[in-house]
């Protein structure tokens, strides 16, 4: 299956950083899984210097713009082709995920059991099917 490219809002951007703001504290790395052209992540590197910023897309278009957007922008960002399902996130402290409603359910497998404690998980428009979140904003 070939992922659609989905941009996130820029109003979404802004909740994304109130969020990471509200619990940032011990967190170190950021992953934006699917980062498609990197809005996000360039967004959240310009506000969170001192944070780590991975971006993960199986896309090697998407990771091309992605790598011109962050180097232009003067932004340290590491960008990752590789296919999420494979990705090793155990490093992950927030992770921001905005994919096809169908990829939840296998990412949610994957990641409940592979994100350390106290890990913050961002979800924009789809949730996981059998893991509710905490705390909705929007």
């Amino acid at each position: 299956m070939r992922g659609r490219d989905l941009p996130t809002s820029r109003q979404a951007i802004k909740v994304i950083v109130q969020i990471i703001a509200g619990k940032k504290q011990g967190k170190n790395n950021f992953y934006e899984l699917g980062c498609g052209r990197g809005g996000v992540m360039v967004a959240v590197k310009k506000i969170f210097p001192k944070l780590t910023v991975f971006g993960l897309e199986k896309n090697g278009l998407q990771i091309f713009f992605a790598k011109l957007k962050s180097f232009f922008l003067g932004q340290k960002i590491t960008l990752r082709k590789i296919d999420l399902f494979k990705a090793d996130l155990e490093s992950a402290d927030i992770v921001y995920i905005y994919l096809e409603r169908e990829l939840m359910s296998k990412i949610e497998k994957k990641i409940k059991n592979k994100l350390k404690r106290g890990s913050v998980i961002i979800t924009n428009t789809t949730s996981f099917p059998n893991w509710p979140p905490k705390e909705t904003y929007i």
